[in-house]
């Protein structure tokens, strides 16, 4: 049984110092010089060693550069994280990619070991003091941490009600819960309240997920590509512990097991993201010219794909990405109001040709702020959403001193007026398929042949589940 622990590969990209093409196996070891045949055994190594290279190569790249990583599991206890440093070139890219016929995994996995029967139906084991996590597999398959009471959000109505809620703060919202509720707590008194209008529910929480430092954007990573990569095992950042700068919507977490910060003309292609703790791909704040092509997307705390620039203004630095002949379904497994892709202040993007299946909420949604947030910033009712430290920037991230309205004037804004602000359009959606089921035979498609089945599309399908 494992559990599933931090994994963040952040864009904000590396051996033998003669050669362009870098082997990588769980079997190596980083005192290798990185061939096929003496690999090394990490990609820290691997992306230093590129360093080393291209330095001895008077600092640029003159040709296409591999980083081979072949089958086996690569376990992350850490953030891998990739700067500008590592980029490549129009002409020499650098392609991080599975060896021909091998699957390497990327996970941060960790094994619960020990394990005894308690009684008939329930079996222990014991996991280091200040260990924690949300999600939790048995072979490969999710399996609900512990929760009281045992329902899932069908069943809020018969959740408890908290009594006696005091004010929002900084510090967060303190609630009385009716006796006994916290009997079960663990002994590290780390708990999770999820909300509904009808009740909570109090569950098990998470381990921290480590945060990167904000990219330098007048220098950007540049022709990156992974290819043929298997991500999976990511968590989720604990919401109390998320960067000020984050966007916190409506029930969604933007955390992603890639998370691309600083970034252009990257490619991710025919990758798989299964067991995330939340989006699969994040195109965070400046980004522009992402493709995302024929990746597979499964069982995700939130979405696939996330595209969120900066909160309404003038900056606008997100946009053309091609996200296309994607495989997204099983999302919202925690967050059930995120979208298989999700736009946010991100223009001209090519969205197409995407399978959507077994999404709790929209296929593909553009948000952002109206008019009426953005006239009454402080509005109470007709403002933004304040969160549960009393925040009320975070949801839409609102650049209030680049926007015209109100400043003073006695006419309010319009949304068209508004719009320009927004930075979400010019966006192309189209032949897109949303298929919980299909209608003729009553069963969900084959995901083995989900490619193929692009190949002869010409239309605009939606098979309702």
């Amino acid at each position: 049984m494992k559990n599933r622990l931090p994994l963040w590969i952040t864009l904000t990209l590396a051996t033998s110092l003669t050669a362009a093409e870098f082997h990588v196996a769980p079997n190596g070891t980083d005192i290798n010089p990185g061939t096929a045949e003496q690999p090394f055994a990490t990609l820290e190594r691997a992306r230093d060693a590129l360093r080393e290279f291209k330095a001895a190569n008077g600092g640029t790249l003159k040709e296409p550069v591999k980083v081979i990583l072949h089958r086996g599991e690569y376990v992350f206890s850490r953030t891998f994280e990739l700067t500008p440093q590592d980029s490549g070139t129009k002409n020499a890219p650098v392609c991080y990619l599975a060896a021909k016929d091998e699957t390497p995994v990327i996970t941060s996995a960790r094994s619960i070991t020990g394990w005894k029967k308690h009684d008939e139906h329930i079996w222990v084991a014991a996991v280091p003091k200040g260990w924690r996590f949300h999600n939790l597999y048995v072979n490969g398959a999710p399996q609900q941490v512990a929760r009281t009471p045992n329902t899932d959000v069908k069943g809020c109505r018969s959740w408890p009600r908290a009594q006696g809620n005091a004010p929002l703060t900084p510090e967060g919202m303190r609630v009385t819960v009716p006796a006994g509720l916290l009997k079960a707590l663990p002994d590290n008194g780390d708990v999770e309240v999820k909300c509904d209008a009808k009740g909570n529910r109090v569950e098990q929480t998470t381990p921290p997920l480590a945060t990167a430092g904000a990219s330098a954007f007048d220098q950007r990573v540049r022709y990156v590509e992974f290819r043929g990569l298997t991500f999976e095992g990511t968590d989720r950042l604990p919401e109390d512990q998320w960067p000020k700068d984050w966007l916190k919507r409506n029930a969604e977490n933007p955390d992603g097991a890639l998370f691309l910060q600083g970034v252009e003309a990257c490619t991710i292609t025919d990758c798989k993201f299964r067991n995330c703790g939340a989006y699969g791909v994040v195109l965070d704040h400046y980004a522009q010219r992402v493709s995302v092509l024929g990746n597979e997307m499964i069982s995700l705390g939130s979405g696939g794909v996330q595209a969120t620039g900066y909160g309404p203004g003038t900056l606008d630095v997100n946009g053309h990405h091609v996200i296309r002949r994607n495989y997204v379904h099983g999302t919202g497994r925690d967050y059930m109001h995120s979208a298989a892709v999700t736009i946010f202040g991100s223009g001209h993007n090519d969205i197409a040709l995407n399978w959507i299946a077994d999404c709790p909420y929209a296929a593909v949604q553009i948000c952002g702020a109206n008019h009426t947030a953005l006239n009454n910033p402080d509005h109470p009712m007709q403002g933004p959403s304040s969160d549960l430290h009393g925040d009320r920037a975070a949801q839409f991230q609102m650049r209030s001193h680049e926007l015209p309205p109100p400043n003073g004037r006695n006419d309010p804004a319009d949304y068209e007026e508004v719009k320009p602000f927004l930075h979400s359009g010019g966006n192309w959606i189209a032949r897109n398929v949303g298929a919980n089921q299909n209608p003729a035979t009553g069963a969900q498609k084959n995901p083995a042949t989900w490619k193929e089945s692009f190949s002869s599309f010409q239309g605009v399908v939606l098979w309702p589940g």
